[in-house]
C-alpha cells in the first residue's frame, strides 16, 4: 500500500514539474509571438515576409507578425489620406510657394499679393472674398500667411520690392506690376470694396 502511494506520489510529481514546465515554454512562445508582433508593426514589409514564409510550418508566429504588419499598414493608409484629404473631404492644395510669386514678379506679370496670418480672424474673412475675386476676374493672386514661411520667404515677400505703408498689420493686400508697386489697402474688405481697389490699381479696368 505504502509503494502504491509512493508511486502516486512520484506520478503526481511528475505531472506537476511537467505542467510547470508546459506552462513556462507557453509564456516563451507567447512573449515570442508578441516580439514577432513588434517586427511586424514597426517593419511592415519585414513583417510581410516572414508571415509569407512561416504561414506553414510556424502558424502562431506567422499570425502574430502578420497581424503587427496589417495593423501597421492599416495605420500607414491613415494617416496617409488625413495629409492628403482636408475635413471637408477634398484633396488638400498644393501649398503656394514664395519662389513662385519672385518668377511671376521677375517676369513683370500683374500679381495680387495678400500677406495674412493663419490666426488672424480678419485675414480668414478676406480669403474667400478675394479667391472668388480671382477665380470671377482671373487675375494672378497669392495669399500668404506670413506665420506659416520661413523668415527667408518672408523677408523676400517684404523686401523684393517697397511695400507703402506696411507696418507688419495683417491683412496687408498689395499690388505689383512690371516690377511696379501698384497701390496696397491695410484691413478685410467686402466684394465692392475689393473690386474698386483693383480698379485703382489697374487690376482691372
Amino acid at each position: 500500500m505504502a509503494k502504491q502511494i509512493k508511486k502516486d506520489v512520484k506520478k503526481n510529481v511528475k505531472k506537476e514539474v511537467k505542467s510547470e514546465i508546459k506552462v513556462k515554454n507557453n509564456k516563451r512562445e507567447t512573449k515570442k509571438f508578441k516580439a514577432w508582433w513588434l517586427v511586424g508593426l514597426i517593419l511592415p514589409p519585414l513583417g510581410l515576409i516572414l508571415y509569407l514564409l512561416w504561414r506553414k510550418n510556424n502558424k502562431e508566429a506567422a499570425k502574430s507578425v502578420g497581424t503587427g504588419a496589417l495593423i501597421s499598414a492599416l495605420l500607414w493608409m491613415f494617416f496617409g489620406l488625413s495629409f492628403l484629404i482636408n475635413t471637408n473631404g477634398e484633396p488638400k492644395p498644393e501649398p503656394i510657394k514664395v519662389a513662385d510669386w519672385y518668377n511671376d514678379y521677375e517676369s513683370g506679370e500683374t500679381i495680387v499679393t495678400v500677406l495674412a496670418s493663419s490666426t488672424c480672424p480678419h485675414c480668414q474673412n478676406l480669403k474667400p472674398v478675394i479667391t472668388a475675386s480671382s477665380e470671377k476676374y482671373g487675375y494672378k493672386l497669392y495669399f500668404f500667411e506670413g506665420d506659416t514661411l520661413s523668415e527667408a520667404d518672408y523677408g523676400k515677400l517684404t523686401t523684393t520690392i517697397e511695400l507703402e505703408g506696411y507696418e507688419g498689420y495683417v491683412p496687408y493686400t498689395f499690388v505689383i506690376s512690371n516690377k511696379k508697386f501698384m497701390g496696397s489697402h491695410t484691413g478685410e474688405m467686402e466684394d465692392s470694396d475689393l473690386t474698386e481697389f483693383l480698379k485703382q490699381t489697374k487690376v482691372l479696368k
